[in-house]
């Protein structure tokens, strides 16, 4: 990853980048023609058919959804063979402009009114996308996310089905410490998993 500001990518400004993991990297970002503040997701590489579906996965299951507790998917792409160098990833990379929130919620004690806020916030959330036929399964702390305004944003869907297309055996993907035993050993998924990592 590398820092460089001002590259523009589609409708986006990347201004400075926010932080990598070993998939890609995150920027803060301006839509240009709105001057809304985004954060854009690039991939590192060009992804293999199952990442590439995957991600296909991510898009629709985030773009079915519209709710204030959940991160909002303004655009997607590739990066052109011309920018790939200059941003240090493969041509052909994905890329993802969402809401930009504030950070990750903060981990700590908090006052039982404060807990019971976030938990209402995160279930209402969860209820829009079960309603929506969206699971989620990578519920953990990381993935909670604050809103400028102080409100919690459920976000990274990068592993998220479609429950219609969902197949009985788990893909045995997600995040250890908070899988349910159905997504780490196989079986049926459906809201009850997201639930129980909810737990």
């Amino acid at each position: 990853m590398r820092a460089m500001t001002g590259v523009p990518l589609g409708d986006f400004r990347l201004d400075h980048p926010l932080g990598a993991g070993a998939m890609g990297a995150v920027w803060a970002a301006r839509h240009q023609p709105t001057g809304v503040s985004a954060a854009v997701k690039i991939a590192f590489g060009a992804l293999s058919a199952r990442r590439w579906r995957d991600a296909d996965s991510e898009v629709r299951a985030v773009a079915a959804l519209s709710h204030p507790g959940v991160v909002r998917l303004y655009d997607r792409g590739v990066v052109p063979a011309a920018l790939g160098p200059a941003l240090g990833v493969e041509p052909g990379a994905p890329w993802f402009a969402m809401e930009r929130a504030t950070g990750a919620l903060p981990h700590g004690p908090c006052s039982a009114a404060e807990l019971r806020s976030r938990l209402e916030q995160l279930l209402a959330a969860l209820a829009h996308a079960h309603a929506r036929g969206v699971l989620h399964l990578d519920l953990k702390p990381g993935n909670l996310l604050v809103a400028p305004d102080g409100a919690l944003l459920l976000g990274d869907f990068g592993i998220a089905r479609i429950l219609s297309e969902v197949e009985e055996a788990a893909p045995r993907r997600g995040s250890l410490p908070t899988m349910a035993p159905e997504q780490l050993r196989g079986g049926a998924l459906g809201p009850w998993s997201d639930l129980y990592a909810v737990g």
